[in-house]
């Protein structure tokens, strides 16, 4: 019989060990994904509490004294002491996308509570605190003390209240994005405390001594978040981050608004020509900085655009300046609103030579150059946020946004049959692992220069994300007309590249889907070639399978 509790703790050991890697790993993901967002440096507090909670209680398991097992307590008590007072943070900025220096007026107030219970813990002897089973030595016994019963108490209100604060937001948003992310939230969160509650708070004070799961049934609610994170890029989409790319392409005047029409971020531009710092236009209306003459701004929420509008931009000292506006409401792909996008190009120039062209004909020529540059600039400067919006910024392919809009045309249409190539590039992680990034950005550009080269002129290319491309392959007669464009990739990756003097081997993994025979809508189409594409790489790589058959050739 001791031999099977010896099993038994072994076994139980094993699986607190893997629980304390399994947080660490997950939060040092989202944390090296988004560090300067401050709901994503809360999970990975949340995720450090847990890891210390769990191996706490493996290394307490195997003590081979209470005073020792009472020491490891102790580490576990850091982790969770201090977890509620961390999951009500998270809580609290769900849905928040500003950035880390942001902070709730009751984070002090939980972390000196937390602060508190965890110095209570250090106060008790091992034996008041540390239970024994046959299993070894557990944290059992701390819920039966006085302070121990105020912390079950502080410990469940916060969770519920936590549970309850994720709901509301989750009732009142009109983001779908964030429904679909607080949803998996609420319910994996909702079976962790459930399971938790019962073996941690609820059966010690009954007089059922058992081994507090907690910290075990907690994986199922942090890897609902960790899901939550990665399918639905969760708070990874802010303002000042998305800025930074469009404010690095365009020299023009550019404001960003939310949804209230409230300025969200602006460039240096602006600051320039209306001599306001960034702080007095953040959060400013925009009629209070543009004035729109006789246009109703507001109706661009039901065009979705406004182009070429006069408008005039008014310094600080309300001293106007005339500028043309162009504005589109940038959508993500849940059909949620990402903000309000606003283009200006001074005009004020324009129009003073409008004037002196009225006045002296001799100037005229002069005056269309000038214009001619200005519209050009326009043009460029459009041109470069569309093409921020459709290309992919390294390898100049088109992006995922763009496949999935010649996807829709294609499927409505629904008389041209096409194929989908969905390709994964075999061993690229290695090599980026061994060579650096910049070795694999190096690749990512080359593949996507030799898929050029192979493919038809009604044929498209998008890198999808990662080492992840999709080719639509139109006119397609049959199946042949597809596996013959992937014989031609397989063929076309081939050959080494050379890198720094390295030869470096790269494959690729293809997964075909024909429209109609394998779906009439594109997630169908791309998860089957996706699924198709999986096989491929199971079976070794290097390799394309069609869906349909499920035969390689």
């Amino acid at each position: 019989m001791i031999w099977e509790w010896d099993k038994v703790q072994t076994l139980l050991f094993a699986v607190l060990c893997i629980c304390f890697i399994v947080y660490l790993l997950m939060g040092l993901s989202i944390y090296k994904r988004e560090n300067q967002l401050r709901s994503n440096l809360i999970f990975f507090y949340l995720c450090i509490a847990s890891s210390l909670w769990a191996i706490g209680y493996a290394l307490m398991l195997i003590s081979p004294n209470i005073e020792i097992a009472n020491g490891w307590r102790n580490l576990s008590a850091l982790g969770w002491c201090f977890f509620n007072g961390i999951w009500f943070a998270f809580a609290v900025s769900v849905d928040d996308t500003n950035v880390k220096h942001n902070r709730h007026k009751l984070q002090v107030v939980f972390v000196a509570l937390s602060a508190f219970f965890f110095a209570s813990n250090l106060l008790f002897e091992p034996a008041q605190v540390v239970g024994v089973l046959p299993i070894g030595f557990v944290d059992n016994l701390y819920p039966l003390t006085p302070i121990g019963t105020v912390f079950n108490i502080y410990d469940t209100s916060i969770i519920l209240i936590s549970l309850v604060i994720i709901f509301i937001k989750m009732r009142r948003s009109h983001k779908n994005r964030v429904k679909k992310q607080l949803k998996i939230i609420l319910i994996t969160s909702l079976i962790t405390v459930c399971l938790g509650l019962l073996t941690d708070n609820v059966l010690p004070p009954l007089g059922l001594i058992v081994y507090p799961y907690g910290v075990v049934t907690l994986l199922i609610g942090i890897a609902g978040i960790w899901y939550a994170i990665n399918k639905y890029k969760m708070m990874s989409i802010s303002f000042e981050l998305v800025s930074e790319y469009l404010f690095d392409g365009v020299s023009e005047p550019i404001f960003i608004l939310g949804e209230d029409f409230l300025v969200k971020n602006c460039n240096k531009t602006v600051m320039q020509l209306t001599g306001c710092t960034d702080y007095e236009l953040e959060h400013q209306s925009l009629d209070g900085i543009i004035d729109f003459r006789d246009f109703r701004f507001e109706t661009i929420m039901e065009t979705g655009k406004v182009i070429n509008l006069e408008v005039d931009l008014l310094r600080k000292n309300r001293e106007p300046l005339a500028c043309e506006l162009t504005a589109t409401v940038v959508f993500d792909e849940y059909q949620d609103i990402l903000g309000i996008l606003i283009l200006l190009h001074d005009v004020s120039e324009r129009n003073k030579i409008a004037a002196i062209q009225k006045k002296n004909t001799l100037e005229l020529e002069d005056s269309n150059a000038k214009l001619t540059i200005e519209i050009k600039e326009r043009q460029l400067a459009e041109e470069q946020i569309r093409h921020l919006i459709y290309y992919d910024a390294l390898t100049e392919l088109f992006n995922r946004k763009k496949m999935l809009e010649d996807l829709e045309k294609l499927l409505d249409d629904k008389n041209e049959k096409f194929a989908i190539l969905f390709i994964d590039l075999d061993y690229f992680k290695s090599a980026n692992d061994r060579y650096g990034h910049e070795a694999g950005d190096y690749i990512l550009k080359m593949v996507a220069l030799r898929l050029r080269n192979i493919i038809h002129s009604t044929d498209t290319i998008n890198r999808i994300g990662g080492d992840e491309f999709i080719i639509i392959h139109r006119n397609l007669k049959d199946s042949g007309d597809a596996v013959k464009t992937a014989q031609a990739v397989i063929a076309a990756l081939e050959p080494s590249f050379n890198y720094k003097e390295n030869q470096i081997k790269i494959g690729a993994s293809i997964g075909i889907s024909l429209f109609p025979e394998d779906g009439t809508d594109a997630d169908m189409l791309i998860n089957k070639a996706d699924f198709a594409m999986y096989e491929v790489k199971r079976k070794g790589g290097n390799d394309f399978l069609v869906y349909l058959s499920h035969e390689l050739y």
